[in-house]
């Protein structure tokens, strides 16, 4: 059993790592062709629009919108489908063979987590627009300032620079903290759900 044991780990682990080898390629090409539709978009822009400076900000959104979406596809494959498979065979299971009151009552379960991590994801995206923005202000801030070094030093700026570019890192560094106490009401609301759910089952069994 020790042997067997052991076997199926190593398949497992095996299994998640070399999964990685095809996801890289199909990722890698993914964020290619994305970043290069997205460049080619910003050079077909007019006059008005490059004139802005925004250099660093243009910089960073391409570049984070094309690794995130190779997260998002990591995501959905690794992740959300198999548990959405394993959902369905858990519930199946239980209606098969365990009374109708534990099945509803899971799938009942199973739709207020659905629902709690629906609301509370779409309450946490205006956050994260906020702290997109603050992330792409202060690197545009650094970016432009080293691009046109020579003005700033003309001007004799470079602590007027500093200070703005702190400003931004500031207003980032909240934004930050802000998403991250989302996160724990996101996670305090699915914990709640899933103690209610066992709490019910532990009422109908008894």
């Amino acid at each position: 059993m020790i042997l067997i044991y052991a076997a199926v780990k190593f398949l497992a682990d095996f299994l998640n790592y070399i999964r990685e080898v095809p996801f890289v390629y199909m990722t890698g090409n993914a964020e290619t062709h994305i970043a290069s539709k997205v460049y080619s978009h910003i050079q077909n822009q007019s006059m008005a629009f490059h004139l802005s400076r925004e250099t660093g900000k243009i910089i960073r959104i391409v570049s984070k919108g094309s690794q995130s979406f190779g997260q998002v596809l990591r995501f959905m494959f690794f992740n959300i489908m198999p548990i959405i498979i394993e959902i369905f065979f858990v519930i199946g299971a239980i209606g098969y063979m365990y009374p109708q009151k534990f099945f509803w009552l899971n799938i009942g379960a199973m739709v207020l987590y659905l629902l709690a991590t629906i609301f509370c994801t779409e309450w946490r995206a205006k956050y994260f627009k906020v702290m997109s923005t603050k992330d792409a202000n202060y690197v545009q801030k650094a970016t432009d300032s080293l691009l046109n070094f020579e003005t700033v030093k003309y001007f004799n700026a470079e602590d007027h620079e500093q200070k703005r570019f702190y400003t931004s890192l500031d207003e980032y560094r909240n934004a930050n903290v802000t998403v991250a106490k989302s996160l724990v009401v996101l996670n305090m609301s699915q914990a709640t759900v899933i103690a209610g759910g066992l709490v019910g089952t532990l009422l109908l069994a008894y």
